[in-house]
């Protein structure tokens, strides 16, 4: 993959799904109302140096994925902010309901320097089995696959699975019959679905998600929100 530059759009990443569907999925999706509520009312997020009334009630990701969203072996990125002089709050753990530790301030330009990365995933991309298929994989939970858990089952057509995060190297974590799994990816041969990208990782983005990065700056250091003021160079 050679050298590409993102530009990250809002609070909540969408990517395009393959339907309208939004069938029981592995965990709770927030609701309509509920992310309203914890979406920018513009495209881009405002946060600006006034203290705003403090908030624990957003909806909690059904997926916390310690990594990155187009995570891949040999690859990694860079950021740089992109914004003005802003102050941004810094979360003690990779939630919005989380302490606001420190307020920082990031100047256009500034490299951001991260040792830990997140993906809080709320809603995942959805796709529709054609062709009966065994799919098999491992069990996941817990942050990696739950004790070596084997998960071996005949797909059939018109089923659902959500694809909440590429876990590299072609394997993706999916929620199968109410079942969090790590497999092989969606194919185009067994399934309908969103297959756009210009690599793998790009091809398999969740719907609705917060990427976080712990930071270390010279206000402090803590969980920030990637907004569309970030910009990812991925190496």
């Amino acid at each position: 993959m050679s050298s590409a530059r993102w530009f990250l759009m809002g609070v909540f990443a969408l990517a395009a799904c393959g339907g309208s569907d939004k069938p029981d999925m592995v965990g709770k999706p927030p609701t309509d109302d509920q992310a309203v509520q914890a979406r920018p009312t513009t495209d881009r997020i405002q946060i600006g140096p006034k203290k705003q009334e403090a908030r624990n009630d957003y909806p909690e990701p059904q997926l916390l994925w310690n990594g990155w969203p187009y995570n891949e072996e040999a690859h990694d990125f860079t950021v740089e902010w992109g914004g003005g002089n802003e102050q941004i709050p810094l979360y003690a753990s990779p939630s919005l309901n989380a302490e606001i530790q420190k307020q920082t301030t990031l100047k256009r330009g500034e490299q951001i320097r991260w040792t830990q990365t997140a993906v809080a995933v709320f809603q995942p991309s959805i796709y529709r089995v054609k062709n009966q298929f065994l799919m098999e994989g491992f069990v996941y939970g817990d942050g990696y696959r739950a004790g070596g858990e084997t998960f071996s089952q005949e797909l059939s057509p018109g089923e659902v699975v959500g694809v909440y995060q590429y876990a590299s190297e072609g394997m993706c974590i999916m929620g199968v019959r109410q079942t969090m799994v790590e497999a092989i990816c969606p194919t185009e041969e067994n399934f309908k679905g969103n297959f756009e990208g210009s690599f793998t990782a790009a091809q398999f983005q969740p719907a609705e998600r917060i990427w976080w990065l712990y930071v270390n700056t010279d206000g402090g250091s803590g969980w920030m929100v990637l907004d569309d003021r970030a910009v990812v160079d991925i190496e």
